[in-house]
């Protein structure tokens, strides 16, 4: 079976990996239970801007309008759905990435995404995590 995403549709030329500057990242469905406004809080908290991208289904519109939408502004960015492209340069030009769920998440394969671009990745110890990112000097997760 081959692998649900290749390498190749996402890792950036080592030659040609700019730095978007020092902003965290954050990608993936607007869901509750995918904390946006955790990875909003975090992000003000340490003094970082923030880009979230992905998708806002249907029913999750007002989760995103009454909590996620009042917290954005000239440090924390929506940019909405991007391609494999807009991704690559996003994880690449990236302090970290947070992924900071509040479920235990069977795999998450945005981590390996972001680990394979050289991102490092800020998470919960929730589900896969412990198993999918490895707790060094430029990787954690915490409890």
């Amino acid at each position: 079976m081959p692998p649900p995403c290749t390498t190749a549709s996402i890792l950036p030329s080592l030659s040609s990996r700019p730095r978007l500057g020092a902003i965290y990242l954050s990608l993936g469905e607007c869901h509750l239970t995918r904390a946006f406004t955790s990875r909003i809080d975090v992000a003000n908290r340490a003094g970082v801007p923030l880009i979230l991208a992905g998708i806002i289904p249907p029913e999750n519109e007002a989760y995103f309008r009454d909590e996620v939408e009042p917290r954005l502004g000239p440090n924390v960015r929506f940019v909405g759905p991007v391609d494999m492209s807009q991704k690559s340069r996003l994880y690449s030009g990236a302090l970290a990435f947070l992924h900071l769920v509040t479920y235990d998440e069977a795999f998450g394969l945005t981590m390996v995404e972001a680990m394979a671009c050289g991102c490092p990745v800020i998470a919960f110890r929730r589900g896969s995590v412990p198993e999918v990112v490895a707790d060094t000097e430029n990787r954690f997760h915490n409890e």
